[in-house]
């Protein structure tokens, strides 16, 4: 494809069932964008607004997450117990990287054992 070359395709009759879906959600309008090895057609199916009634912030600090409600309730919850075990679990990676052979096999092989013992 180059510039002022403009291609036709007629997509109502493509037999992918996703397309017939999207296309009339959407009134079939669409844009189209030419990657490196594709065309891409980014649909735009409109959905509508709900109002939730109430709403929730929260604030993800180091040690602790607070949470505020729209009716005016707070509540804060301690995280220290989690930044805890990951600063643990670091210096047990530091420690285990410090003292194992400088062989790279090896050294995986030994991380591989604590893999997923910090979640």
């Amino acid at each position: 494809m180059r510039p002022g070359i403009h291609v036709l395709v007629d997509l109502p009759y493509v037999a992918h069932p996703l397309v017939g879906r999207y296309g009339k959600a959407s009134g079939w309008r669409f844009g189209l964008s030419l990657a490196a090895s594709a065309l891409l057609f980014p649909f735009r199916v409109p959905h509508p607004v709900i109002d939730p009634g109430r709403e929730a912030g929260i604030d993800l600090n180091f040690h602790s997450a607070d949470i505020a409600a729209s009716d005016g309730r707070t509540l804060g919850v301690d995280l220290r117990p989690i930044t805890r075990l990951q600063e643990s679990m670091v210096r047990r990676r530091q420690s285990i990287q410090r003292q194992i052979s400088k062989d790279l096999r090896h050294r995986r092989a030994v991380l591989r054992r604590h893999h997923g013992r910090e979640r």
